[in-house]
Formats: C-alpha cells, sequence, structure tokens
C-alpha cells in the first residue's frame, strides 16, 4: 500500500499571504463545524452518559495559540471534566474533492515566519490541547475550492484523543519529549537522523517526515490513517447530517 505523505503548508515560502489565507479557511471550516458537526457530536457525548455543562467556539488568539479552537466541558457521576479540541484540516487544494489522503501528520518542528526554528502544534510545551479534532477528505462545491461555509458539502472527521497519540510513540520506544530533539536534528542536517528511518507507516503505525524545500522546514511525525480510524471517533458528516461509525469514546 502507498501512503500518501501530507505537511501542513501550503506554501514554499512563510509569508503574510500564505498564514492570512489559511486562517481565513481555518475560520470557515469552524463555522461549518459549529453549524452542521458539533451539534450532534453534543448530543453524541450525552447520549453516551456525560452531562455537558457547557461548550465554547474559542476567539482569543493566546487560547488558539495553546492549541485550544473549541471546548466542552462535562460532567460525570460528580466528576468534572474539560475537552480542549485542537482542529486540524487538510485544507490544500490537491487534497480536496478525493479519497487519497492516507496519513495525518502532527507538526513537531517549524521554522517561524522570523526565523527562528520551534517546536510545531503536536509536541508544543505551551499546549494545552487534551483532544484532536481531524478534519479529512473535504468535498466541497463545483468552485473546487473553500470560499465560504456552503462551499463544504461533506468531511471525514476523527475525534482521537492526544493520549492515544503518546501512546503509539511510546510503544515504539520514543517518548514523548524526545520529538523536539528529533526535530532539531532534522532542521540542522536537513535530513531525519537515520536510527529513526527503520518506522514506517504501514508497519509500525507512523513514520518521520522532514522537508527541507519548504520555506517553513516543516519536521512531522505521520500517522497512518488505518491506525487513527481504529484509535478515534469516526464521523461522516454533511449538511443532512452526522453519521457516527465508529465509537471508540471508552477505549
Amino acid at each position: 500500500m502507498n501512503y500518501t505523505f501530507t505537511t501542513t503548508a501550503a506554501t514554499t515560502q512563510p509569508n503574510d499571504m500564505a498564514y492570512n489565507e489559511a486562517g481565513k479557511r481555518e475560520k470557515i471550516v469552524g463555522d461549518w463545524l459549529d453549524y452542521y458537526f458539533y451539534p450532534h457530536y453534543i448530543q453524541f457525548i450525552k447520549d453516551v452518559g456525560l452531562e455537558v455543562n457547557k461548550t465554547e467556539r474559542v476567539k482569543d488568539k493566546q487560547r488558539q495559540i495553546a492549541g485550544i479552537d473549541y471546548t466542552i466541558s462535562a460532567s460525570l457521576n460528580g466528576s468534572s471534566y474539560t475537552y480542549n479540541y485542537d482542529e486540524k484540516a487538510t485544507l490544500s487544494d490537491k487534497f480536496l474533492n478525493n479519497n487519497s489522503l492516507t496519513t495525518n501528520c502532527f507538526q513537531i518542528g517549524e521554522l517561524n515566519r522570523y526565523g527562528n526554528y520551534q517546536h510545531g502544534w503536536g509536541n508544543s510545551p505551551k499546549s494545552l490541547t487534551t483532544t484532536y479534532t481531524l478534519i479529512n477528505y473535504i468535498y466541497t462545491t463545483s468552485a473546487s475550492t473553500i470560499t465560504d461555509v456552503e462551499s463544504i458539502e461533506k468531511c471525514a472527521i476523527y475525534i482521537i484523543r492526544k493520549e492515544k497519540i503518546k501512546s503509539l510513540l511510546e510503544k515504539n520506544g520514543i517518548k514523548f519529549d524526545d520529538l523536539w530533539n528529533i526535530a532539531q536534528q532534522a532542521y540542522q542536517m536537513g535530513y531525519i537522523p537515520k536510527e529513526y528511518w527503520k518506522y514506517h507507516c504501514k508497519t509500525d503505525n507512523f513514520c518521520f517526515y522532514f522537508n527541507k524545500f519548504l520555506g517553513n522546514k516543516p519536521c512531522e511525525v505521520l500517522i497512518s490513517l488505518d491506525w487513527i480510524k481504529t484509535n478515534a471517533i469516526v464521523c461522516k458528516v454533511d449538511k443532512k447530517g452526522c453519521k457516527i461509525e465508529w465509537n471508540n469514546i471508552k477505549k
């Protein structure tokens, strides 16, 4: 099986125009989720026994930087829980309207717009993320791109806990705290350190990837969607409703 490697960067240079376009699309996707997805997901949470006390679309920039796009406060048997969702969508035009995506990337290092190499969102020490909302297989209207909320027809969504990602790596001998060191070495050498070449999405469910040709020099952990699907709540969402195909909430 061939695996498609994808990155979070859409352009070859980290510039303001690229950031602004990405931010615009993320805002549109967030609005779409608020209307077409989260009401169904919240009802699902209630159906499995949690009492939902509060939900919030996060608009504060500092909390967004900390990896919080949406929060759900809930309680069960007298205990309170807060779930911080970090929404990650495959928004590049080349991955819209097709189902060729076979991995999701978790960024562990990148060159910022000021020329400094920094932690990625996937391993940031400032991250408050508890759960990822992974939005894949986005299909649009005839415009074949994302222009507004109504231009999105349907998508697949995988809800997966951050601890699941950590567990996958640790079972393969990689501590979560080691990821930043791997990213720094890749940036300095221009490639992933050789001792980490042995990992492969087909056999280990993940691999490391570094792209020295992109302006932000991203270093990423690519995780097989097949593995994600068996460790997540899988939802197929369109404008008519939400179908939950796999309930992994208790695993």
